[in-house]
């Protein structure tokens, strides 16, 4: 499946022009491929969910706040206004009373239900077959369903014994009776009884499909039968499971081009498809392209004309043709039925290509993961050990920041607690009336916002909570280093951006159409010219330009969006204390002084990174996107982290995550030694206070600098470290819910 390509195409070319549907729904949008012949369906005005079936009759009224797609005859809902989850029958009844936490469709007579923060699966009768006993479960496939504790993998059968202990970082569901798994960092292959059936010497395997599966040694991928033997050799950069009798490969090219899929250059993977004796049957010259399904692919195209970025979806068939029509969007085959998008509208269609139903322009969107994340939860802090420290009791919690943390609690009444709270968790600042929003102390001073006329203003409130900037700012950044930035007016893209002092005096006159926080005596900015060009700099705390033409693609997106945590959390992490800045004027690049003298050549990288730690990230000229290249240079330019890595992140407290080609993360340290190993983690934070953050098994826990779980991964939501203290989220059962 090509979720990722389901995306917006770039529109231009001439327009595809849509015949006339036979069934039109103005007002709707489809939210899925259909299953079971009907397809979830969103009112595009109360944005609430039904159903639709092939012939465009909506069989089920929207009304749904969450909800899946059909299978085994039930979907998975959470009526509005109602708190649980349930589940439907084709006609709508909720014939399982809405009871969970979450839930998710059946297979083999089971669906996964949440109760609290743990996992269980029920029956056809709404019977609780498996206690919810688990921190994470998948559905049922041959007998097992896969099922995690404390971030670790295994296999239960369907009385919820366990017939594989959880022990893997990584494993898949099982497939002709085969699971694939992985320890930290080997993967191999289970049979249905637990026992190792193919040892686990590769970098990374899939499912398998048709008697074979795609295995990686190194960078290469090939496909082995079941017994482990290499049938089809390790060739590609990429590999998919067999679908249709054919495997999607990929091989990294500097160019392409074919009448067919037309002609693209720069370095990229390139998309083909072999049959089950490697045969190939289309050469790898497509730039995007999915798995077959029931005889198509979606397959990206360059749409021609003046546009070398721009482009289009089209369904193509196993001999090569193509449906008629070019998409802004398009789904794979599935039931007989795709769903496209085409300007402002969407249609289902069938394969010949002709449209059935017109509706409102859609997006597809994939609703277990959603549900899966949507969580009604309560957050606390904890101390390094794992030990709770302030009570899990707060809907918002911020990270601890100069002694003092925000905190919202739930509404009792028209009362709630809200304000800043103290390490013994006591409120040490309640907020004044009139405050909406409110952001970490820095300096003493914490930015907060108020609504004037429908719209928010920014200014900046002391520890006594007396309003110490007047609240008038269309926008503003927390203070750093004695100066905030501010936006005087609510004008996209003016140049109104300056900088204030602790008193609220203007320190830098608003001349600026984006401005970043100051560090090490400097600060990056963005400004219009009169020409209407884009051009940006580094300025001291004069406001004089220091150096011109920077290379500051990571501080440029962080200064976007409205004031929050995120946006916060984004400033604070790209700075210039170390006084080197990357720098581009034309084919020369590299690292220069804030007095715009080049210190570190770096013509021979293709990405010139932040210093940290006395450590900047580089990406080796010829690199494929993902595809190793990235490494570490130090203060003279030299190479003191060999460039092999898919991904890296700054150094903090003398550790990097980097991750490998096979998509493992680890640590390394500034000479470029593995003081963790890459593992099957899924995502990783920069070390705080002596841990990390990371997420495994679908939550995130803690790793100490040996790599071991200091705090197992148990939490939906967690935060790095900040002064000894990590907020954390629990799930919180329907029972402890108030209305909001």
């Amino acid at each position: 499946m090509l979720a990722a390509l389901i995306g917006p195409a770039a529109g231009c070319g001439v327009p595809f022009v849509m015949g006339p549907a036979k069934v039109r729904l103005p007002g709707y949008q489809v939210c899925s491929t259909f299953s079971e012949g009907l397809a979830l369906l969103k009112s595009s005005s109360s944005l609430r969910l039904g159903y639709v079936d092939t012939s465009g009759t909506i069989v089920i009224a929207p009304r749904f706040f969450a909800a899946t797609g059909f299978a085994e005859g039930f979907a998975a809902a959470q009526e509005d206004g109602r708190d649980g989850f349930g589940f439907v029958d084709r006609r709508g009844t909720m014939v399982i009373e809405p009871r969970f936490d979450a839930a998710l469709p059946f297979s083999e007579g089971l669906a996964p239900v949440r109760l609290g923060d743990r996992w269980g699966f029920v029956d056809r009768t709404g019977a609780l077959a498996i206690p919810a006993r688990y921190d994470n479960v998948w559905g049922f496939s041959e007998g097992r369903a896969r099922a995690a504790l404390a971030g670790l993998t295994g296999y239960i059968d369907a009385t919820g014994a366990w017939v594989v202990a959880p022990s893997y970082f990584k494993a898949g569901d099982v497939r002709e009776g085969m699971a694939p798994v992985c320890d930290r960092s080997r993967c191999g292959f289970l049979d249905r009884a637990g026992g190792v059936a193919i040892e686990l010497r590769f970098d990374d395997v899939g499912a398998y499909s048709g008697g074979l599966a795609p295995v990686r040694l190194g960078n290469r991928w090939g496909y082995v039968d079941r017994t482990g033997m290499m049938v089809i050799e390790p060739l590609y950069e990429e590999a998919a499971e067999f679908a249709d009798g054919l495997a999607r490969v990929g091989i990294v090219k500097d160019a392409s081009y074919d009448t067919a899929f037309g002609g693209y250059s720069g370095r990229a993977v390139f998309h083909g498809f072999i049959d089950a004796r490697g045969a190939t049957v289309f050469q790898p010259q497509i730039l995007g392209t999915t798995s077959f399904s029931e005889g198509f692919a979606v397959v990206r195209l360059p749409s021609g004309g003046l546009c070398s970025d721009c482009y289009h979806y089209r369904l193509m068939s196993r001999d090569g043709t193509f449906l008629p029509g070019r998409f802004d969007l398009a789904s794979p085959v599935v039931g007989g039925l795709a769903v496209v998008k085409v300007g402002q509208h969407s249609y289902v269609i069938d394969r010949r290509g002709a449209p059935l139903v017109q509706l409102d322009a859609s997006y597809l969107h994939d609703a277990i993961e959603s549900i899966r994340r949507v969580v009604s939860i309560r957050l606390g802090f904890i101390d390094p050990s794992g030990k709770v420290v302030v009570a899990h009791r707060y809907v918002t919690a911020q990270p601890f920041s100069e002694g003092l943390a925000f905190v919202e609690g739930r509404w009792d009444g028209k009362k709630r607690e809200r304000g800043y709270i103290d390490r013994s968790g006591s409120l040490a600042l309640a907020i004044p009336s009139g405050v909406s929003q409110a952001l970490p102390f820095t300096e003493g001073l914490a930015l907060v916002s108020r609504s004037e006329h429908g719209s928010l203003r920014y200014g900046f409130m002391d520890r006594a909570g007396a309003i110490v900037v007047a609240v008038g700012y269309a926008d503003a950044a927390p203070f750093a280093e004695g100066l905030a930035a501010v936006k005087l007016s609510r004008e996209l893209g003016a140049n109104d951006w300056g900088y204030v002092d602790r008193a609220g005096a203007i320190a830098i006159a608003p001349r600026f159409r984006a401005a970043g926080s100051f560090s090490g005596g400097l600060a990056y900015v963005e400004w219009v010219t009169k020409e209407r060009f884009l051009l940006g700099g580094v300025i001291d705390r004069h406001g004089q330009v220091v150096v011109d033409k920077p290379y500051t693609p990571e501080l440029s997106r962080a200064l976007f969006g409205t004031p929050s945590m995120e946006q916060y959390r984004r400033r604070r992490s790209f700075a210039f204390g170390e006084g080197l800045i990357p720098w581009l004027d034309g084919s020369t690049r590299g690292w220069v002084d804030p007095g715009s003298r080049l210190k570190i050549p770096g013509e021979r990288f293709a990405h010139l990174g932040v210093f940290s730690e006395g450590r900047a990230p580089v990406l080796v000229n010829g690199s494929a996107p993902g595809r190793g290249g990235w490494g570490f240079v130090d203060r003279h330019g030299v190479v003191v982290v060999e460039p092999r890595f898919a991904q890296v992140q700054p150094f903090s407290e003398g550790l990097a995550a980097v991750r490998d080609t096979a998509g493992r993360w680890g640590y390394v340290t500034p000479l470029g030694g593995l003081a963790i190993p890459p593992a099957w983690l899924e995502e990783v934070t920069p070390f705080s206070d002596g841990r990390a953050l990371v997420r495994l098994g679908g939550l995130w826990g803690y790793l100490d600098t040996a790599g071991r779980f200091a705090i197992p991964p148990r939490y939906p939501r967690a935060e790095p470290f900040s002064e000894g203290l990590a907020a954390t989220a629990i799930a919180a059962p329907r029972s402890t819910r108030k209305a909001r």
